[in-house]
């Protein structure tokens, strides 16, 4: 569970991304959400390639300050694509219940 700050969401820069290669592609912008358990500890919570949110070490990204207007719209599209991602996610989880319970009620 994301444990929230009252800072907003931010833009960083991945500049290292060693054990998280799948997940991380080197001098591309991310969005980081707040959270302050994973800061105590050095992490950092990032959306990912994924499209989800992941903790990482903090010294794998830097800040980056765009024009107002590139950093609304970058903030635009990742909401949208977690939007997307959790509502995959529920549908898939339905219908991993739905074959489930299928091949219950088969035997």
């Amino acid at each position: 569970m994301t444990k929230s700050c009252p800072s907003p969401k931010r833009l960083v820069i991945c500049v290292r991304n060693k054990g998280f290669a799948a997940s991380l592609e080197k001098r591309k912008v991310y969005v980081a959400i707040p959270d302050s358990a994973a800061v105590k500890h050095g992490h950092i919570r990032v959306i990912d390639e994924s499209g989800k949110d992941y903790l990482y070490p903090e010294n794998y990204f830097v800040p980056v300050t765009l024009p107002q207007s590139a950093q609304k719209a970058r903030l635009v599209v990742a909401d949208d694509v977690l939007r997307k991602t959790r509502r995959l996610n529920i549908q898939t989880k339905s219908e991993s219940v739905k074959m489930i319970r299928a091949d219950r009620d088969a035997r």
